[in-house]
């Protein structure tokens, strides 16, 4: 596992903007979970995982083969992490690539715009 120390480290820099910036967030068609359940969802359900950044005390699940695994201090963790009080692990996921259908079947829709704090 590698390890960390700096805030300044460039993957602390570009999770910490994948964090705090939406557009940045699409320009690099990566997105950050902030918490051990939102890991083991992306696990669950086969998301782009790339990196997998935790604590030392962190329990983690099985990480597969090819995805980073960085492990830093408490003190940048908190740095990065989006949530006030970090859980101490932190995924980087790639953004779902999918078109938009040419036609809609049914005969009922929802469309959300603006989301905003979506796990709540």
């Amino acid at each position: 596992m590698e390890q960390i120390t700096s805030r300044s480290n460039p993957l602390m820099v570009h999770i910490k903007k994948l964090a705090s910036s939406a557009s940045y967030r699409r320009a690099c068609g990566e997105f950050v979970c902030d918490s051990p359940k939102l890991l083991e969802e992306a696990l669950l359900h086969g998301g782009d995982l790339h990196t997998v950044v935790c604590t030392e005390q962190a329990a983690l699940p099985v990480i597969p083969a090819g995805v980073r695994l960085v492990q830093v201090p408490g003190d940048v963790m908190k740095s990065v992490s989006p949530a006030q009080t970090p859980q101490g692990v932190l995924a980087v996921c790639g953004m779902p690539q999918r078109p938009l259908p040419e036609k809609l079947a049914g005969k009922r829709y929802v469309v959300l715009d603006g989301v905003q704090d979506p796990g709540n």
